[in-house]
């Protein structure tokens, strides 16, 4: 069975974007909520596998919703990355606190196929056979 992502992006283009490139190149079943009360029920409705997190939502950061999701499924903690085109200190310094790995706008889709499958504890091999795996210089992970 595909690999369920739930993608927290405000932004409708990037939410359906990334929703066709899962879908199609990371043979994933992605679903988009456009905020934290849409991902909160999102979550409440089932398990989620790992979570793609922009790190500006409206009304609150992403890192403050990290936390509340983790609360209500305790084993996305380690299964989050962290989308974002903010390079300030105090994004680094909130992203970093979580000890998720974050993806910098704008980044390659392989490279975020890669990182969700190692978040999931899969390798690309066994969703992606005829392709090897991508590089992952671009990923900055806060462990």
């Amino acid at each position: 069975m595909a690999p369920r992502i739930l993608i927290v992006d405000n932004e409708p283009a990037i939410g359906l974007a990334l929703t066709r490139l899962l879908e199609v190149r990371g043979a994933m079943h992605a679903v988009v909520a456009h905020s934290a009360d849409e991902a909160e029920a999102e979550i409440a409705r089932g398990s989620v596998d790992a979570m793609l997190l922009d790190y500006h939502l409206p009304g609150m950061r992403g890192d403050a919703f990290y936390y509340r999701a983790c609360e209500l499924q305790p084993s996305i903690a380690r299964r989050t990355v962290f989308i974002t085109g903010d390079l300030s200190a105090r994004a680094n310094d909130a992203i970093t606190s979580t000890g998720c790995s974050v993806l910098l706008k704008p980044f390659a889709i392989s490279v975020l196929i890669a990182e969700l499958y190692r978040v999931i504890g899969a390798t690309e091999a066994q969703s992606w056979p005829d392709r090897a795996p991508a590089p992952v210089a671009d990923v900055w992970r806060c462990a």
